[in-house]
């Protein structure tokens, strides 16, 4: 799957403009939320008009600089690719990054888990099985859930999608 494929398959996931109170994202289009619009525009805030009307062009291009090209999320296997961006989304690709160190870990490889995909990192998911790191990536990804749930427990209503989307990922269904 192409880098353009799993950004149109994030958007669609995402959907359209959504601004649900209980949603800490606040108002959001196409998974991109205001705070991440006023840092791709270079400006101290947008509003909530601004979101509404955002582009599904400028969206693709925030995920590509944003989620996929400063992460270094390029540079991962394909297989490993749409599961990491997707939790970038979620998470913030740093803790995105992070995780994958750690599923690396999981399975075996010795990494600093420091949030950077820089060539250690790159060797490691090169050299191991993506559906194993896949797997464990699973775990950490539905860990986090888990903890942001226990930090914002009014955040429990958006578990079931979380869990769901985490399946996805994990390519359950597909093997």
């Amino acid at each position: 799957m192409s880098l353009d494929e799993i950004i149109d398959r994030i958007i669609d996931r995402e959907g359209g403009f959504v601004n649900d109170p209980l949603d800490h994202g606040g108002a959001t289009n196409m998974g991109i939320t205001m705070r991440t619009l006023a840092h791709a525009r270079g400006v101290d805030a947008v509003t909530e008009s601004d979101v509404r009307a955002l582009k599904r062009e400028e969206a693709r291009a925030i995920y590509q600089k944003n989620y996929i090209e400063s992460p270094g999320f390029d540079r991962l296997p394909p297989g490993l690719q749409e599961p990491v961006v997707d939790m970038g989304v979620l998470f913030g690709p740093h803790r995105a990054a992070k995780a994958l160190q750690a599923a690396l870990g999981l399975a075996g490889y010795r990494l600093a888990g420091d949030g950077i995909i820089g060539p250690q990192t790159v060797a490691a998911v090169r050299d191991a099985n993506v559906h194993t790191i896949k797997d464990f990536l699973m775990i950490e990804r539905l860990a986090l859930h888990v903890e942001r749930i226990r930090q914002k427990p009014d955040q429990v209503r958006f578990a079931y999608g979380w869990v769901k989307r985490t399946l996805a990922m994990g390519g359950y269904g597909e093997r």
